[in-house]
Parts: structure tokens; sequence; C-alpha cells
């Protein structure tokens, strides 16, 4: 049963979206436009604009979406992501002493040591 809804409402989200475009082709405007003038209509003339705009979705397959604002996505993700690490004890220890005579914490001296390896391999 909720399946149903879903599917029903997913359909109906839908079916607005391509009103709303097909709103927007019609009269060259901007969605936040498209949207009021669909709300504005009665619900004779939105059952009147539902094969119209199923037609024109038909021809035109679906209309192009503005490209996003902002920055480009990098193909290289960046930033930084929690990776666990199994040490024996004795590397700890030799690690935080090392640390103590730089004055860097430990998790620099450990991604250090990864860059370099990374590195040497190529």
């Amino acid at each position: 049963m909720k399946k149903q809804v879903f599917e029903q409402e997913k359909e109906q989200k839908i079916q607005l979206k391509y009103l709303y475009g097909y709103i927007r082709e019609l009269h060259k405007t901007t969605l936040a436009v498209a949207k009021k003038r669909y709300k504005a209509m009665s619900p004779k003339e939105k059952q009147e604009l539902v094969p119209l705009a199923e037609k024109w979705s038909r021809e035109i397959g679906k209309w192009k979406e503005p490209k996003p604002k902002g920055r480009p996505t990098n193909e290289i993700p960046s930033g930084n992501k929690p990776y666990l690490v199994s040490l024996p004890m004795r590397d700890i220890a030799k690690l935080k002493e090392r640390a103590e005579k730089r004055g860097e914490p430990v998790s620099v001296l450990i991604r250090a040591a990864v860059r370099q390896f990374l590195e040497a391999e190529r």
C-alpha cells in the first residue's frame, strides 16, 4: 500500500515537473513564474493543460536543465576522510617520541609517511 502511494506521489511530481516546464517554454518565463501561473489556474484549466504538457514532453524529450552554479566538480575528491589504521604498540611509542621531538601530532607524521610512500611508487 505504501509503495503504491509512493509511486503515485512520484508520478505526480514528475507530471508537475513537465507541466512547469511546458509553462516555462510556452510563456518564456522562469520556473518560479511558471509555478505561480500553474497555481493560479482553475482545476479545469489544469486538467486541460495535462495532455498538452504530455504531448510537449514526448516531442521534446526532457528539456534542458540549467547548469548548476558554483565550482565545477573535481574528478579527484578533495578533503580528508578518516581511516582506521592498526599499528603495533612499539611503532606507536616510536611515533609518539618522534612527534614530541618535532612538536607535531602523530597524525601529521603518518600522513607524511603515506605521501612519501606514494611518491616513491611513481
